[in-house]
């Protein structure tokens, strides 16, 4: 992962978004510190990511999958059925 400080990337940030759009991780720290505050990456790889259900702690072992990318206020609210409610 290529690690650049917020003034670096603030500077360069065009050249910083080519290198995320190419597939690199940016991580950008803040305070002088090493470890990264945030860390970039590319749009396909958080679509993707978010695409998996997330099982939760106490309902793993029922083996029920919640939607999070799908899952809204509105959704539970007006299809409590659907989420098992």
């Amino acid at each position: 992962m290529l690690t650049f400080a917020v003034t670096e990337a603030r500077a360069n940030f065009a050249s910083v978004l080519d290198k995320v759009q190419k597939g690199e991780h940016v991580g950008i720290t803040k305070g002088g510190k090493s470890d990264p505050i945030v860390v970039m990456i590319p749009f396909e790889v958080y679509q993707e990511d978010r695409k998996e259900p997330i099982k939760l702690g106490g309902l793993a072992h029922w083996g029920v999958d919640v939607p999070f990318t799908k899952l809204s206020p509105e959704d539970l609210f007006d299809n409590p059925e659907e989420y098992g409610m």
